[in-house]
């Protein structure tokens, strides 16, 4: 993703992935060190990287952020996701 500071998206949305899937892009090391330095709810994982921050954060049911790499899966196997997007494309411009 060029020029962009941060993406955040919903996986149920855009993926079809369980309810309660998000996920957060943020390209630059500084912001991710600054703005993002904590997040709202503390990991056990903090001072140990940018990703473990945010991760395991608590009693949670991880059973939809397990799923995700079968979901990501199913979508390489069964949809070329650049045809997906370039139908989505014709159909806004429609």
């Amino acid at each position: 993703l060029p020029c962009v500071d941060f993406y955040l998206g919903n996986g149920h949305k855009w993926l079809s992935c369980p309810r309660g899937i998000g996920f957060l892009y943020c390209p630059d090391p500084k912001l991710r060190d600054t703005i993002l330095r904590l997040p709202a709810v503390i990991s056990h994982g903090v001072g140990q990287g940018f990703q473990s921050r945010f991760l395991w954060d608590g009693c949670r049911d991880y059973a939809a952020a397990l799923a995700v790499p079968a979901v990501l899966d199913f979508w390489e196997q069964e949809y070329d996701p650049a045809r997906v997007r370039l139908e989505i494309q014709d159909k806004l411009s429609e």
